[in-house]
């Protein structure tokens, strides 16, 4: 429990002493009356000690300040530039599977038709987008997956792996 809840504590147990304090006969209960006093100027000692500790505590502490040339502002009529940094207060945007291909095979077709790297293209394309680096990412894995892999039937492919052993 931080210092500012046992504060609203101490508050609300002194509010409920007062009530019950205020509900006593004066001339009936009087040890109750010098019971409820007492705990009541307890409390009070201890919200005040409390008190005094939040704010010694405080008293350092000064606003955070951002210097100007730190801060940009992007106009939000405009798309973000591809080196905007990535808004962290947004939730995942949820998506099929299948877009992030209809991306790769998009920018692929505008990438031959425009004579642009596809890097280009891609980053034109889909670099205002919160998930580029996950386009990009696919892109890459396509790409990788489109090497010719080694079999049995192929010369050559395992003679780099195997050391030449003479007699």
């Amino acid at each position: 429990m931080n210092i500012s809840e046992r504060i609203e504590n101490a508050q609300h147990d002194v509010v409920a002493l007062r009530d019950q304090l205020e509900g006593l006969d004066l001339d009936k209960d009087a040890t109750k009356l010098d019971e409820l006093t007492a705990r009541i100027e307890e409390t009070q000692g201890n919200l005040a000690r409390l008190q005094r500790l939040e704010k010694a505590l405080g008293d350092g502490a000064e606003p955070i300040t951002v210097p100007a040339s730190r801060t940009t502002v992007y106009p939000p009529d405009k798309p973000l530039p591809a080196t905007a940094p990535k808004a962290w207060a947004v939730p995942k945007k949820q998506e099929e599977p299948g877009w992030l291909y209809l991306r790769h095979c998009v920018g692929k077709v505008l990438s031959h038709v425009r004579h642009e790297p596809l890097d280009k293209v891609m980053a034109d394309a889909y670099g205002s987008y919160g998930d580029f680096d996950v386009t990009k990412a696919t892109h890459e894995w396509y790409v990788r997956a489109a090497t010719a892999p080694a079999t049995t039937t192929t010369s050559g492919w395992a003679d780099t792996l195997a050391a030449t052993q003479y007699g």
